[in-house]
């Protein structure tokens, strides 16, 4: 089984309210303007594709695939302001491989990072952080060995 590696930065979201927030580009797990791409993600080794046989919400979700390198993680940055607070949210599904991580988050303060469960079944992860600094925060699941599958679906980040 993988550890949880803390890579320095942070993870994605889904806000109280069903609005994406600060999550504003067109892909498959927006809530406002959900679209079969991946547009504002990006991904340090392994493969980000969309899939529409099992999403959470709506027609689409994220499907992303590792290759095992210790490197592995998915990426999403945002603005942030010093001292406000932000909750994030995303929901998850462990599809197959070792399991991964919600790993550190650069830009807040009170950050914990947290492993995913392997259930199988769509699970919500959230968190209510505060900024550090005013700049770009960078959202960041990861894992440290091995091969893993999971989809993300219905994500929001919103400034309280």
């Amino acid at each position: 089984m993988g550890q949880i590696v803390p890579f320095g930065f942070m993870e994605e979201t889904v806000a109280a309210g069903g609005s994406s927030g600060l999550h504003t580009e067109a892909n498959a797990i927006s809530i406002d303007n959900e679209a079969n791409a991946t547009t504002g993600w990006s991904t340090v080794s392994g493969t980000l594709t969309t899939q529409s046989s099992d999403a959470y919400d709506g027609t689409y979700a994220f499907d992303w695939n590792t290759d095992g390198s210790s490197s592995d993680r998915l990426e999403y940055d945002f603005a942030i302001t010093d001292t406000e607070q932000y909750y994030v949210s995303i929901w998850y599904k462990y599809v197959s491989g070792v399991n991964m991580g919600i790993t550190q988050w650069v830009g807040f303060s009170d950050f914990s990072g947290a492993a995913l469960n392997t259930s199988g079944t769509w699970t919500q992860v959230t968190r209510t952080v505060t900024a550090n600094v005013t700049g770009t925060a960078t959202i960041r699941y990861g894992y440290s060995s091995g091969t893993t599958n999971y989809y993300f679906d219905k994500i929001e980040i919103t400034q309280l």
